[in-house]
């Protein structure tokens, strides 16, 4: 069975239009993800008491925190942030 059916036969056993399940189920795991994300970019905030990556790059610029002990946390504050501005964008949409 792929996919598409997969998705018909729930939909008709829910009652449901099939457009209708994949934009519900398409919304609820992007915000379910978006809510990991934010998670992961508070926990970072907090962990260098910053909010926005340019402070993050002056921690480097700074001292405060070596390049290369924080380079991955970097990597993933900029990536977290970019998907939470993606997702963001996506849920103002109309359904």
């Amino acid at each position: 069975m792929n996919h598409t059916d997969t998705i018909k036969d729930i939909s008709i056993k829910l009652g449901q239009a099939p457009d209708l399940f994949l934009n519900e189920s398409i919304r609820y795991y992007l915000e379910r993800k978006l809510k990991e994300y934010e998670f992961e970019l508070l926990s970072m905030k907090l962990k260098y008491q910053i909010n926005t990556i340019e402070e993050f790059e002056n921690l480097f610029f700074n001292g405060t925190v070596e390049e290369s002990a924080a380079m991955d946390d970097f990597k993933k504050f900029d990536l977290f942030s970019y998907r939470i501005d993606e997702i963001n964008e996506y849920l103002k949409q109309p359904s």
